[in-house]
């Protein structure tokens, strides 16, 4: 019988516990049902994280950091501005999908880590945005470059909450078709692009007349 290694074992506790923080939250959780969860004693599970915090900062920075090289990679890949976009939010909605259960931890606990390790987490956070905000620039040149963390927070607003209401098996799209959904739709919109003079127009997206 092979013995898991220390890291194997510590990535089994990390899966569970997100899938435990997500289901019945962080404060519901106890380090009894983590080492039950991933077959350890409750002392064994000690050897591993010493606090039921030092989990959740494994959780997060973890995530963080994958997310942020991945990004990163795919952004330095060459090809076009646009098949390089297409294939972030691709990857983007498949992963926030599979590891729906770290994204609403992540939504709803990050808080909880202390200054050091949250700063952590908003700069691999940091890192994700400037990837995109770079391939934005790519594909709309002429955008106000004020707007560019408008524009990529935007993508993110579309992609960060669809596992909350999406589900392959209700008959609309597929996951990898609805990837590029969006990324149609994003691309679209850049190429459309006009700059900033609709913001001086009223609500309804007409000119207000004095």
């Amino acid at each position: 019988m092979t013995v898991p290694s220390d890291e194997h074992r510590r990535s089994e506790i990390v899966r569970a516990a997100s899938i435990l923080f997500a289901r019945e939250g962080f404060r519901g959780t106890s380090m009894a049902m983590l080492a039950k969860a991933v077959g350890l004693s409750k002392p064994a599970l000690y050897h591993y994280f010493s606090t039921k915090e030092s989990i959740l900062a494994a959780i997060l920075l973890d995530y963080a950091l994958d997310l942020a090289e991945e990004v990163e990679a795919i952004g330095a890949k060459e090809g076009t501005a646009e098949a390089r976009l297409r294939a972030l939010i691709c990857r983007l909605v498949e992963r926030y999908q599979v590891e729906a259960d770290v994204h609403r931890v992540q939504l709803n606990d990050l808080e909880r880590l202390d200054d050091a390790e949250r700063r952590a987490v908003r700069d691999a956070e940091r890192r994700v945005v400037r990837v995109m905000e770079r391939l934005v620039a790519e594909l709309a040149p002429e955008m106000d470059p004020l707007e560019l963390p408008v524009a990529a927070m935007s993508v993110f607003g579309i992609v960060n909450w669809y596992p909350t209401w999406f589900k392959e098996a209700d008959g609309r799209l597929g996951r990898a078709e609805y990837g590029n959904w969006v990324a149609d739709f994003v691309l679209a919109g850049l190429r459309s692009h006009q700059g900033t003079a609709h913001l001086a127009s009223g609500s309804d997206g007409r000119e207000e007349r004095s």
